[in-house]
């Protein structure tokens, strides 16, 4: 167990390579805290990014809603660098359904919960660039879940992503949205955290991830191109209003997906209200930031033609496809 000084540890969450995550007493006050740390003799850019995840964790520290991390302190103690943050009994989302099996509602409950935790850190102007279900505790008593691991996080609206090789990736590749991977002219914005989230709620519902696979390159592409089986269809107790939800998060061009996690609790909660009544999506679904649409018009044809030829080489070989038309005509869009 390890030993820093003014802490009392009493269980270790988790270990990486370069830091763990502590269950521990401040011994001044008596207080539950859970610790966050890493070495500090690390990469000057591994101990900036933990400092920026303090600072912007401190967003949260007047928020009323309860459904935020509470950061405490920033310390640098026993040879580490230490986030402490409060302490309110959660449990890590993945060790809970281990002992919880996900029914129908359960699994709506849970939406619902991990779409306010979402919507509460989009209010303070953050991406969060790695959301999946392991980045999320639970309180069972209360139903609240929140988002941790804020180490990815962006402040910016819009992020375009340079990525010049696999390694340089930020986030998780079962849960990467298409833009976030680099391949694709997008910008990464809230609606990249929309679209993991809706591979967390796929995961929760059918109890598998919509694309596996051990060659990342070959999971990207599936991110990329291909559309995965509706949940309804793998978990015939999942409501289809839930499922269609469910896919609409999950669509490969931003502009399909909601808009903000607040329109995306509407239609939650008014499924849960009344699930036999057929859904209409979207009806509340405005974005919260002034975003000139990246959409092509007139062009699913050629659009299709292109990711037919992706398809095509994607198990080896090479094709040339020659885009032409007149200048302005929009080829460097499509």
């Amino acid at each position: 167990m390890a030993d820093i000084p003014g802490y009392r540890v009493t269980e270790t969450l988790a270990r990486g390579s370069r830091g763990e995550v502590l269950r521990a007493v401040r011994e001044h006050d008596d207080r539950a805290v859970v610790l966050k740390t890493i070495a500090a003799d690390l990469t000057r850019e591994s101990v900036a990014r933990f400092r920026r995840e303090f600072q912007l964790c401190r967003r949260f520290a007047d928020d009323p809603r309860g459904v935020l991390v509470h950061v405490l302190e920033l310390q640098q103690l026993a040879g580490r660098w230490i986030i402490s943050m409060e302490d309110d009994g959660a449990v890590a989302l993945p060790r809970w359904l281990e002992q919880h099996d996900p029914s129908p509602d359960r699994v709506l409950s849970l939406a619902i919960a991990m779409s306010e935790a979402l919507a509460a850190i989009h209010d303070h102007a953050i991406v969060h660039k790695d959301l999946c279900l392991a980045n999320f505790v639970y309180e069972p008593k209360t139903g609240v879940a929140r988002l941790i691991d804020f180490a990815s996080a962006s402040e910016l609206s819009r992020e375009q992503p340079f990525v010049p090789q696999l390694a340089g990736l930020e986030g998780t590749l079962a849960y990467l949205a298409p833009e976030q991977s680099g391949r694709i002219n997008r910008p990464i914005d809230r609606r990249t955290d929309l679209y993991a989230l809706g591979v967390a709620l796929y995961r929760l519902a059918t109890g598998e991830l919509p694309f596996t696979s051990s060659d990342p390159l070959e999971l990207i592409h599936a991110h990329l191109t291909r559309t995965p089986r509706p949940p309804h269809e793998r978990a015939p107790g999942i409501g289809e209003p839930l499922s269609r939800i469910i896919m609409t998060l999950l669509a490969k061009d931003p502009e399909d997906r909601y808009q903000s996690a607040r329109g995306l609790l509407a239609d939650l909660r008014a499924f849960r209200s009344d699930p036999g009544q057929p859904t209409l999506l979207r009806t509340q679904d405005r974005s919260a930031v002034f975003r000139v649409p990246d959409r092509l018009y007139g062009r699913e044809q050629e659009r299709e033609t292109l990711l037919a030829a992706m398809d095509r080489v994607a198990g080896g070989g090479s094709e040339v496809v020659v885009v032409s038309g007149t200048s302005g005509i929009g080829k460097s869009a499509l």
